[in-house]
């Protein structure tokens, strides 16, 4: 506070007393926004910690990546903040991030989708890496750690589950995606939303409203022997996708929704449609 007294700046009482950084913006509509220029004076003012995490574990970097704000993304990296940041209590970057604000726009997009522009070179540039690609977290979901594409599916509320028949196909012209790397997504794209079908409970981690970490306690009726059914189930799901995969020549942003409707309108073949976590319970 010395430094914006110093530089003529008039604090209010309340940004005196509080306990966070000039920086924070975090919110969970990602109506709370710093520019370049205000954020400019405030360094300029002699605040220079700009990389320290607030409570729920996120640094202003990644408040930014939340919100979709790619010019603050930009502003902190040309200070010296690594664009490959992550989430103090998971292994969690910008694009797992970004894919949550997808999944829900919030207020300030008006919960729209649509509305969120996104850098393509900041993406690219996380792209490439692919050794930030997953989280780390072993769940029957994602036995390999969450993908951003994995997050997507997570964070829709189930209330709105009609949106994840578009939401992937959005996320590939907002990501732009390599060849490869839009494989390796639709397939986890496919497994997490087989597995929301199921009403399996996630293992890994979820994130919450304010972008806190969380995990799901596990429920009396998931015992152990209901989860190996589970997986089993998932499994064969997985093995049927790979068969359908070669067959299908169209553009393959649109393959999850096309795959998760004829699994749910099979009914001869071999293939149910998706059991739920309590049936299995029952069997």
């Amino acid at each position: 506070m010395i430094a914006l007294f110093g530089s003529g700046f008039s604090v209010p009482q309340a940004l005196a007393l509080d306990d966070r950084s000039v920086y924070d913006t975090g919110d969970m509509h990602g109506s709370i926004r710093l520019s370049p220029q205000y954020a400019e004076m405030l360094w300029s003012a002699g605040f220079h910690d700009i990389d320290s995490p607030n409570h729920t574990g996120l640094t202003p970097m990644m408040q930014s990546w939340y919100a979709a704000n790619f010019e603050m993304v930009n502003w902190f990296m040309q200070k010296g903040v690594s664009g490959r940041s992550r989430h103090q209590d998971a292994p969690l970057y910008g694009l797992h991030l970004l894919a949550v604000r997808i999944a829900y726009p919030g207020a300030y997009f008006r919960h729209d989708s649509d509305l969120i522009d996104t850098d393509l070179a900041l993406i690219l540039n996380l792209q490439h890496d692919q050794t930030i690609n997953h989280d780390g977290c072993v769940c029957i979901c994602a036995p390999q750690g969450c993908t951003p594409a994995s997050f997507l599916v997570k964070r829709v509320l189930r209330i709105y589950d009609k949106k994840l028949y578009a939401l992937f196909p959005e996320w590939c012209e907002k990501t732009n995606p390599s060849a490869e790397l839009l494989e390796h997504s639709a397939r986890e794209y496919t497994r997490a939303w087989i597995c929301r079908k199921m009403l399996l409970p996630h293992t890994c981690c979820v994130i919450g409203q304010k972008c806190e970490i969380m995990v799901q306690p596990q429920q009396p009726e998931n015992s152990y022997e209901v989860l190996f059914i589970a997986k089993l189930f998932v499994e064969d799901y997985m093995r049927l996708y790979d068969r359908r995969r070669p067959e299908y020549g169209g553009p393959l942003e649109n393959f999850p929704r096309l795959f998760i409707g004829e699994v749910e309108s099979t009914s001869n073949g071999g293939f149910m449609t998706f059991p739920s976590i309590s049936s299995m319970a029952r069997l």
